[in-house]
């Protein structure tokens, strides 16, 4: 097992996973915000109480890559809602409240004044999971649930990792999983796709694309890189980009 608290932004916890899973383990991880950064209503309510607070895990396979799992017990991350604010745009509807306790789609209702918040994903069912996002990685851990009144946004951190060997044996998890995987993508497909994907496929997918095209910023959010670089004293790169 493994804790942490009082860390900066983790990141992407998912690559965590990654590198338990290249280790042979498999694993499971939830993250809170040491008590600050509420961004999220409970479920039912319309007030933030509760942080994105991410659910991450990792499973390796023998022959292809790991299943892994990095997501949020919310609808939509925050740093969506910024770039739909900075390029102008609506969100799709169902994400979000505003500061009525009213549906939105408009990102500038959720930094408004009193301010909306997101939704927890799957109602009750995300709800229930982000807080045990906060027993775990809030309470356990010693770096605190989520309260009012605190100001420093941190990390908490709790992590499972497994050896299979010390469990059901190398040879009888590889063989299991295997043949998970093969069950799961057998299934016929609904209307509109193309292929089932394991967890982590689409994403290492996306990773590889985009080691060619690189990630697009709205023009924004780089005037604002560009700014602090500027501030620091950072050279700004000069990129060309791909027609």
């Amino acid at each position: 097992m493994l804790e942490l608290r009082c860390s900066g932004h983790l990141g992407r916890v998912g690559e965590f996973m990654e590198m338990a899973a290249d280790a042979g383990l498999v694993c499971f991880g939830m993250t809170n915000t040491h008590g600050g950064g509420v961004l999220v209503a409970p479920h039912g309510g319309c007030d933030r109480r509760l942080s994105a607070n991410p659910i991450v895990g990792g499973a390796p396979r023998n022959d292809d890559a790991a299943m892994i799992m990095d997501m949020s017990t919310c609808k939509v991350a925050e740093g969506k809602i910024k770039v739909a604010r900075n390029k102008g745009e609506s969100l799709a509807p169902g994400l979000f409240v505003n500061g009525q306790g009213e549906p939105s789609t408009d990102p500038e209702e959720y930094y408004a004044n009193p301010p909306g918040a997101i939704l927890p994903m799957s109602g009750h069912k995300g709800f229930a999971l982000s807080l045990f996002c906060e027993v775990f990685a809030g309470a356990l851990t010693g770096a605190g649930c989520s309260k009012s009144g605190v100001s420093r946004v941190a990390n908490g951190f709790m992590a499972f990792l497994l050896d299979p060997a010390a469990f059901c044996g190398t040879d009888f998890y590889t063989t299991e999983i295997e043949a998970l995987g093969r069950f799961i993508k057998s299934s016929r497909l609904m209307t509109g796709f193309d292929e089932i994907l394991l967890p982590g496929e689409p994403e290492a997918r996306e990773q590889s694309r985009r080691a060619d095209t690189g990630i697009r910023i709205d023009d924004t959010t780089w005037q604002k890189i560009c700014t602090i670089a500027t501030q620091k004293n950072v050279a700004i790169p000069v990129f060309s980009i791909p027609k």
